[in-house]
């Protein structure tokens, strides 16, 4: 499994949202591994994709900068009761 990688330029002050998509019906949930000092986690919200039986959904994930520098967020994919990931990104904030 290879790791996807995004960047996002951003101020302090600024707030951002990462979406990721997940099926929580079959038990996959995104997880943060940990949130930098120089971010502030606002909250978490899902999204329904439509309205049929086992659909994915977005996890929508809600951050405000709180100072400048260079960050990352890592996100993983999985069951909460396994301990092997089915999928990973990674998001570097750059804050000017």
């Amino acid at each position: 499994m290879s790791i996807s990688t995004e960047v996002i330029v951003k101020k302090v002050n600024e707030n951002f949202d990462i979406a990721l998509s997940a099926t929580p019906s079959a038990g996959y949930e995104w997880e943060i591994e940990e949130i930098p000092d120089g971010l502030h986690f606002e909250g978490e919200k899902s999204v329904l994709d439509n309205d049929a039986i086992g659909s994915p959904n977005q996890s929508i994930f809600h951050f405000r900068v709180v100072s400048k520098g260079s960050f990352q967020l890592h996100f993983i994919l999985k069951r909460r009761w396994e301990t092997t990931a089915i999928d990973e990104v990674l998001y570097k904030i750059v804050v000017e």
